[in-house]
């Protein structure tokens, strides 16, 4: 069981990347761009009253060259890591409910504030898997659904002091590299959060103090030591000093728990602040930077290896609009439908090997809309992820160094208001491979595991949105 724990946290760990209040891991690593990102996935809408709603479906059809992500290594010890792929079939209804936006707002309420902004989201995603090939060993439950629901309430948006509130819910299937479904990291992550906004001048200075609680609950039995929550106390402020220049501080202090009584995993606490400035250079130039610093405390809780993290931790981006950008607003991230745009970030997060791990992540991104009626949308990506040394069989095992490269193109034609047409090609590779000597409990040879993989997937779909 070691070899799928060690190989599954490996890359889990890898995959993470930030949410916008997730710092533990993302759900899972979507190929749906119309899920995350609004300005995607959203039609014309339907009005009822003070209210619009965004119903869909899609439905794909895809290849997945290497489901379980192994490295298709035989192992010293006799076992070996096949590379499976397989067809696969996703169908995904979905459906949004938000207060009226700028395009349906009646011309006598433009420039009115409005007391309450509400949205929300749910969806489910169907998925069903065939083999593409002769293998060895056959699937594990070949069809499964996953699920997401969220919403976000804002009183007062507009008024000296306001309150906010959120909460998600997301259930992801995921497999690790054992085909038997009990090892599968199946999971369910649960996110509350709520906060004060105090705004003296709310086009010119604003403040915020929240409190968040992220849940994680995994669904099979062999990683039920890996449950855990976290409470994060959060603060965060724009100043506009210039007319398109903001400067931004934010801060969060972390108290991390896992709720397993036998768990080998540490609890601890971690505090991060950085401060820097999001401004439009010119009307298609416009700079994000953002620097500061983390330090954690972990406690020798489930495991005598402790390790902390103190460094610097931050983002700097660069993006170029394709179509002028006429200002900005405080908060507004540097971003738009026709956008040019690099940057890296550096993080930290709580880790299932070891306490932390480090991640640096350098990104290039490309969005343009063509006439209204085409999309494509490309990010490609270098990360290291690095991880202290940690336990495991009884033994020490060396801090690990994984280099990986990813990219992905999405494009989509939408064949009227309501229809579209799209496809989405992924990849991920290591740049090399990733050995990592396990001791055997019983004070015997033990294994040799590469955690290296290559994987790629292409999908091709039609969506019905309003």
């Amino acid at each position: 069981m070691l070899r799928f724990h060690l190989f599954s946290a490996v890359v889990l760990t890898v995959a993470t990347a930030s949410l916008a209040a997730a710092a533990q891991m993302r759900p899972w690593v979507d190929t749906r761009p119309w899920i995350s990102e609004r300005r995607y996935g959203e039609g014309i809408g339907i009005r009822t009253g003070d209210f619009e709603w965004h119903p869909g479906i899609a439905a794909e059809a895809g290849y997945d060259s290497n489901y379980f992500q192994r490295s298709g290594d035989t192992y010293a010890d006799g076992a070996d890591s096949p590379i499976t792929d397989v067809w696969r079939l996703r169908i995904t209804p979905s459906l949004t409910l938000c207060t009226l936006g700028p395009r349906r707002q009646p011309t006598s309420n433009l420039g009115a504030a409005p007391k309450l902004r509400f949205s929300s989201q749910l969806y489910l995603s169907y998925n069903r898997l065939m083999e593409a090939g002769d293998h060895d060993s056959s699937l594990p439950d070949n069809q499964s659904l996953d699920a997401g629901a969220g919403v976000r309430l804002e009183a007062f948006p507009s008024r000296p002091v306001g309150f906010d509130f959120s909460g998600d819910y997301v259930r992801s299937v995921e497999p690790s590299n054992n085909a038997d479904e009990v090892f599968a990291w199946n999971r369910d992550s649960v996110r509350l959060g709520a906060g004060v906004s105090w705004r003296p001048l709310p086009d010119v200075f604003t403040w915020r103090l929240g409190y968040q609680l992220d849940y994680y609950f995994f669904e099979e039995t062999a990683f039920a030591d890996l449950d855990n929550a976290h409470h994060h106390i959060e603060t965060r402020g724009s100043f506009r000093f210039l007319p398109r220049t903001v400067l931004i501080y934010d801060a969060r202090y972390t108290f991390i728990d896992y709720t397993s009584t036998s768990t080998n995993k540490n609890d601890g606490q971690a505090i991060r602040s950085r401060l820097g400035i999001n401004s439009l250079v010119t009307a298609r130039f416009g700079v994000l930077g953002l620097v500061g610093w983390t330090s954690s405390f972990y406690e020798a809780s489930g495991n005598p290896i402790v390790h902390n993290y103190d460094s610097m931790t931050g983002q700097g981006e660069l993006t170029y609009f394709l179509r002028p950008q006429p200002q900005l607003r405080p908060g507004d991230a540097t971003v738009g439908l026709s956008t040019i745009a690099a940057g890296v970030v550096r993080d930290f997060g709580n880790s299932y090997l070891a306490d932390y791990f480090a991640r640096t992540r350098a990104y290039a991104k490309f969005a343009y809309l063509i006439g209204q009626a085409a999309i494509v949308d490309l990010q490609v990506g270098y990360t290291n992820v690095k991880n202290p040394s940690f336990l495991a069989n009884g033994g020490r095992i060396g801090r690990t160094s994984q280099h990986r490269v990813d990219a992905q193109l999405f494009g989509e034609y939408r064949l009227t208001e309501t229809v579209g047409i799209n496809s989405t090609l992924r990849a991920d590779t290591s740049l090399e491979d990733s050995v990592v000597r396990v001791p055997d409990a019983n004070a015997g040879q033990g294994f040799t595991d590469n955690l290296a993989y290559t994987r790629w997937q292409a999908w091709v779909g039609v969506r019905w949105f309003m």
